[in-house]
Parts: structure tokens; sequence; C-alpha cells
């Protein structure tokens, strides 16, 4: 009797231990859902077998394979999904093989990276321990988590990241180790207290104006109407920008009806009625050529108005992007960067004078993520030249060129920000279409892409940012850019 009694109760703890296991030990994916980030994903296992026994080392990737599963948050943010695209870019040009990313929807076993505030202990504890503006990265059994408080510790991190895979790859493996430890702090530069004219440059399609507004006059109560310096005639236009340029001096470039070079003082130096199909923006190079992106024809006509300093003719070459939105000169990087609907694209200038051809530079180039699609306008921060604004739909971006990371500045729905710069002394001046009362940058009467306000924000004293609407009586504003003349 004692000897059946013990082989039934071994039989019965036998399977309590299997029930267990069925319940508990085995770790499954099956039901996460995958991020929105349009990343290109080999598919993986979920059931990675790892080679590392020990906690002091973790195998990335060996045989042509991830030994891990990138892991993030299921409710991950804008800034979370950006951080995954630009590690899964990293390593898939450092092993050819693009990795998957998995959420935390469901339990998560090992081996993983975990990317961000997931919902394992070691990501929790990584996150306890980070600061305002400081970024981690630390391994330990099965697991290697970075925790990052905001873009710019991040960017930092990622640099030394990049350093790590680049130099650790060897042959087809890639192993984590406690080199890879890391804890870096960014220092913020303080805001720029110069006193610099606050001066916009608008577009009203109501009048077909330029019109130049000196919000350094500002006081509560007053509309543009009291801060208005002058206005001329441009046709119907959607981009305009201020422009110190060597060859043609200081000028206003258009991209409309009558797109092309104008004096400051509303002159025509040299127009063209054969812009594109929907021109939306212009940009004029150290050359003296002119730069229109047209969205309907999904276009760059890159015009070679250098040859006016010879009275030559103006000749023209097409150059596709779809939904060609934007256009701006980057000094700083030597590129022409052009954005549409899913790509912000960085040329190279090839030749000289009415000789010069735009190249795409394929490793400056970026593809937009699927949640910052849409793009619309260009504008540099003149602050950090590290960086551009992007207007992408509902948000306005800040674009890291070198990494391709991106961060949301500004968002409001449901309608777009149609026209978004900053100045060098740290403000913003922002445009948008119509929405009505409380739902939109602003509202106006004329057509629902434009707006009758001007969004003028600043930093206060304490570091918040400040939004000040500033109405215009019967203005109908399609874009207004911070009245700076150089490209950077």
């Amino acid at each position: 009797m004692k000897s059946i009694f013990i082989k039934t109760l071994a039989l019965i703890l036998s399977m309590v231990m299997l029930i267990s296991l069925a319940l508990f030990g085995f770790e499954s994916y099956a039901n996460e859902n995958a991020l929105s980030a349009p990343i290109n994903s080999e598919s993986s296992s979920s059931d990675k077998s790892n080679t590392n026994n020990a906690s002091n080392h973790l195998t990335i990737f060996a045989n042509g394979e991830y030994k891990v599963n990138f892991i993030c948050s299921a409710t991950a943010t804008d800034l979370d999904k950006s951080v995954c695209n630009q590690l899964c870019l990293l390593f898939s040009k450092a092993t050819g093989v693009m990795p998957t990313v998995k959420t935390d929807a469901a339990r998560i076993s090992g081996p993983a990276i975990l990317i961000g505030k997931t919902t394992n202990e070691k990501s929790t504890e990584l996150y306890s321990t980070v600061s305002n503006n400081q970024a981690k990265a630390a391994l330990s059994k099965d697991f290697y988590a970075i925790a990052y408080s905001n873009e710019e510790s991040f960017l930092e991190l990622y640099e030394k990241l990049r350093a790590l895979v680049s130099h650790q790859l060897e042959g087809n493996t890639l192993v984590i180790d406690s080199n890879w430890n890391l804890s870096l702090r960014h220092v913020n530069t303080s805001k720029a207290s110069i006193s610099l004219p606050n001066k916009v440059i608008a577009l009203d399609q109501r009048y077909q104006k330029a019109v130049i507004y000196n919000l350094n006059n500002y006081s509560a109560g007053k509309t543009l109407d009291d801060l208005e310096e002058g206005s001329f005639t441009v046709g119907h236009a959607a981009g305009i920008k201020y422009r110190e340029n060597t060859v043609f001096g200081n000028v206003i470039i258009v991209a409309g009806t009558e797109s092309g070079i104008y004096t400051t003082s509303g002159s025509k130096k040299w127009t063209t009625t054969n812009p594109g199909s929907n021109p939306h923006s212009t940009e004029i190079l150290p050359s003296g050529n002119l730069v229109i992106a047209s969205s309907t024809d999904n276009k760059l006509r890159f015009f070679k108005t250098s040859a006016l300093l010879n009275n030559g003719s103006v000749s023209y070459e097409d150059y596709t992007l779809a939904d060609a939105h934007g256009v701006l000169w980057d000094p700083t990087y030597g590129v022409l960067w052009a954005i549409g609907n899913t790509e912000l694209n960085a040329y190279r200038i090839k030749g000289n004078g009415t000789g010069e051809t735009l190249v795409l530079d394929p490793n400056m180039s970026i593809t937009l993520p699927e949640y910052f699609r849409g793009g619309h306008d260009l504008s540099p921060d003149y602050l950090n030249t590290r960086y551009l604004y992007a207007s992408l739909g509902y948000k306005v971006v800040k674009v890291n060129k070198e990494t391709g990371q991106m961060r949301t500045l500004f968002e409001k729905t449901p309608t777009s920000a149609k026209g978004f710069s900053n100045n060098n002394a740290g403000n913003f001046f922002v445009t948008g279409e119509t929405g009505g009362a409380g739902t939109a940058w602003a509202s106006a009467s004329y057509q629902s892409w434009c707006t009758d306000t001007i969004y003028f924000c600043r930093y206060k004293a304490d570091d918040t940012l400040e939004q000040i609407p500033i109405k215009s009586s019967n203005r109908a504003f399609y874009k207004a850019r911070a009245y700076c003349g150089t490209y950077q």
C-alpha cells in the first residue's frame, strides 16, 4: 500500500509540474502586436537559441540569424518607435538582416534586447536609475536593456552603440559584453538669449501678397495688422523664403503661379509660369540655381538660373520625388533636402553653374516611418546644425540629419501644420489649415488650407514654451516663416 501511495503521489506531482509548465513555463509571442514602425523585417522565431551560459555576454547575431528578440512596449510612444527604427537599421546595416520588433503584450522571455520602458523587470530597474537628460544601457543575464529620458540623451547613447556594433562584429557574429554597459548624460545648452528682430514673411493667398511682420513689436491685444511692415504682389503662391544669396544678393524666392526670384522690395529678378504642377516650395542654391518642388506631378524642377549672370537663357531638369512638397539647402552637410510623402531625400550637387545636377545620396536620405509620413515643409534649426524641422501631416518633428531620428515637437489635430520655422533666437512660427475654433492652428474664411493666424512660440524665463496666436483681420495665410536670410 505504501508503495502504491508513493507512486500515486509521484504521478500527481508530475502532472502538476506539467500543467504548471504548460501554463507558465513556455513563453509565447503569438498574440503580440507588431509595432506600426515601417520596418521591412525578416521573420524571426520567438524561440531564440542562444549560446550564452554566463551573464557577462549575450550573442545578438550568429550564423546568419538573430539570437535575441527585439522588444518594445505595446504602448510605445513616437519616440520609442523611432528609437526602435533606428536600432533596427543600425543592426541591419551591420549584419545585412533586418530584425523583427516585438511588443511586450505577452510575457517576455530572454534572450532579448529591451528597448524603452517595457514590462520586463530589467527594463523597469534600469529606468528607475535614469534621471533627466540621461540614457543608459545595461547587460544582465539574457537581457540587454536600453533606457532614455529624451531624444537628445538617446542620440548620444546611439553614437556609442553604433561604434560598438561596427567594431565588435567579428565575421558573422555580434556579441554584447560588459563593454556595452553605458551611461550618458546629455548637457542641455541654455536657450539663446540673443535679442533679434522676430521678423516673419508670410504668404497671403487671399490677396496674393508676401507680407512682412515684425513680431518684436507684439504686445497683448495687438493684431498682425498692427505689426505689418510691408507687402508686395507675388501671385498665387504656396512657398516663400528670404535668402542672402552670394550670386543674386538679398532676395525673396517664391513657389507659385509666378515662381522665381524677387528683390526684397518685390521687383522681379526672374520668374517663370512653368514651375511644375502645384508648386509648394523653392530653394536657391549657393550657385544661384533654383529648385522648385511641385506635388501633383511629383517633381523637383531644377532651374539653371545662374545663366542669368551671363544674360543666358534658363533651362531646367526634372527629378522625380513622389508628392514633392519641400526643399531646403543645407550648407553644413552640403546637401539639398527634399521631402515628399514617404521620403526625405538628400541630394548632392555635382558640377558647376549651369552644369550642376542633383545626385541622390542614399546614405543620408531617410525613408519616413509610417507614423511620420505626409511630408510638407522643411526648415533649418538655427540653433543646432545637426537638426532640421519638418511638418508632416498633423505634426511638426525635429529630425536628426545623421541618424534619421525624429521627435514630435508640435501636434494639433485634426488639421495640418502647413508652415513651420524657427529663428536664431530660438523662437518658432507656425501656420496651419482651418479646422474650427479650438481644433486647429487657427481658422479663416478663405480656403480650408489657409489660416488668419500666425502662432508665435517662444521660451519663457522658466523654460516653458509659450504659444501666442496673433490674428489678422482679413489675411489668409498658407505659410509664414522666419525672415532669416542665412541657410542655417
